[in-house]
């Protein structure tokens, strides 16, 4: 199925049980296997973002191999597959202290709750104290992954932030930020997570096991492709969400009012 196909058959995937988040799930899957749009003639491929990543890390390079990472599913030829280690600087958030500041200097903080619909903001912010050492720093355009309880939440900052231990950050060296959020909410990297969680009373997936899933990488110029058309079925979706529960709202006071006047 292509996006053709989701528009041809809107109504029959929308009255299905559960269908509004199917859609969504179809709209990820389709957009992580390359079949969301089409390649346009797109110049350049995967490994052209992944070389240049590499070129770009401030720490020790890192060899990367053609036959890894692990490849979960097929993807255009001229994609390829690289960690989130390899694409991005990554870090793990710590819980900041409400330290006063004499400079009352402050900066947002994002927990987990914050983190909705591919985005992570907060109308929370905290001092920058003496002990800003402690405090994690997500770069505007980071993306922040939900690694601890509610595992797979992620959404991209728009502006510096801070952020909890529940939280892993990654900060693309030239990734499209939007993108890995898609690769992360998508079915296969969700799975992959529930794998590598450790079975404990709060699920947990650590950052190195985290950072070493792999992520399909397709050109710079198709991946903000996908991210324009992902926007756009996915505004459709909550309108017809909206709609089906205006829908049902309507439907339930109806059925109220004929089982009241049958009752007089």
């Amino acid at each position: 199925m292509n996006t053709d196909s989701i528009l041809d058959n809107l109504n029959v995937l929308v009255e299905a049980p559960g269908g509004i988040n199917s859609l969504r799930s179809l709209i990820l899957n389709l957009a992580v296997t390359g079949r969301l749009v089409e390649s346009n003639g797109t110049s350049g491929n995967g490994m052209d973002v992944i070389n240049l990543s590499l070129e770009l890390r401030p720490e020790r390079k890192i060899q990367y191999k053609k036959d890894s990472p692990k490849e979960y599913h097929e993807i255009p030829s001229h994609w390829a597959w690289a960690t989130t280690e390899t694409l991005c600087l990554t870090q793990t958030g710590a819980t900041p202290k409400q330290a006063y500041s004499k400079s009352r200097e402050t900066i947002l903080y994002i927990t987990s709750a914050d983190i909705k619909k591919f985005k992570a903001t907060s109308d929370t912010s905290v001092f920058i104290g003496s002990d800003t050492g402690k405090m994690r720093i997500a770069p505007a355009g980071s993306v922040l992954f939900v690694g601890i309880g509610n595992i797979g939440k992620c959404g991209v900052t728009d502006t510096q932030a801070t952020f909890n231990q529940q939280i892993h950050c990654a900060t693309p060296y030239v990734m499209e930020s939007k993108f890995l959020c898609i690769a992360y909410s998508s079915a296969y990297f969700r799975d992959e997570c529930k794998i590598l969680t450790s079975a404990t009373t709060l699920p947990i997936i650590n950052k190195s096991k985290w950072a070493s899933i792999g992520v399909p990488v397709p050109p710079s110029a198709e991946q903000e492709r996908i991210v324009a058309k992902v926007d756009e079925l996915m505004a459709l979706c909550d309108q017809l969400e909206n709609q089906l529960q205006m829908r049902n709202k309507i439907a339930t006071q109806y059925s109220r009012a004929v089982v009241s006047a049958t009752s007089t």
